[in-house]
């Protein structure tokens, strides 16, 4: 287990954009989203950093017409953030649940700075997102980790307080000195969207080349070799905020 908040975040999505507070770094998507009258913000990786290796790519799939784990719990919840576990929802885990396997996903786009923070990123992701803030009965359940709200105003949207979910990625099989932190098993990030309109679901997942998805009860890799001098490694990681992950 990390030693971080594993949640999950219920609500209807009103606007999403691409958001960055240095525009030299790549954005994350933003997605506001409405629940229980209140604000909350959902920061996704689409796209990668520019690569000083050829294996930094972010990878993602995108699964329609599935059904997610503990799908009749999910539709039983109200509107909210839920830190799990709770109301008998477990985190989600890409290995153990046969979510999504490596060989399914492809590399994100690559963050050009060159480019408007507008147009970069995964349309495919971007596209399904509108999709979802476009049809006033979707639902949108995003695991996570929920961050800390040690600031007042959110930057992306300025509402206040600032609350939400980051993390939306595979959050296991990191190896040592390299985000290991945010290892744990069941608390893998995804988004899952449901129109119930036409009582369909569709999943988006998302992971680093760089993790590993066989790994060992904690979530650490198999074949980490620096396993166990890993609790010695000082990390210059910071969790203040969701901007700087991963």
């Amino acid at each position: 287990m990390s030693n971080l908040t594993n949640a999950l975040l219920v609500g209807l999505p009103t606007k999403a954009k691409l958001f960055s507070k240095n525009p030299k770094s790549r954005p994350h998507y933003h997605i506001l989203v409405e629940a229980e009258n209140q604000q909350f913000d959902i920061a996704v990786n689409i796209a990668s950093e520019d690569p000083k290796t050829a294996d930094v790519r972010v990878l993602y799939a995108i699964k329609r017409n599935i059904t997610p784990p503990q799908v009749d719990v999910l539709l039983s919840l109200k509107n909210g953030m839920f830190e799990l576990p709770d109301h008998g929802v477990t985190g989600i885990d890409f290995v153990r649940d046969h979510l999504v396997a490596k060989d399914e996903m492809k590399p994100l786009p690559l963050f050009n700075r060159s480019q408007p923070i507008e147009e970069q990123g995964s349309e495919e992701i971007k596209n399904l997102i509108d999709e979802v803030v476009a049809d006033p009965n979707a639902v949108l359940y995003a695991f996570g980790h929920r961050y800390d709200q040690s600031s007042g105003k959110n930057p992306a949207w300025g509402f206040e307080p600032d609350d939400g979910i980051h993390n939306i990625h595979m959050n296991q099989g990191n190896y040592t000195g390299n985000h290991d932190k945010e290892n744990g098993r069941g608390e893998d990030g995804a988004l899952f969207l449901h129109f119930p309109s036409t009582n369909t679901w569709h999943a988006v997942y998302i992971a680093f080349q760089t993790q590993s998805f066989d790994n060992d009860s904690n979530g650490y890799p198999k074949d980490d070799s620096k396993q166990g001098s890993r609790n010695n490694v000082s990390q210059g990681h910071g969790h203040h905020h969701h901007h700087g992950s991963h």
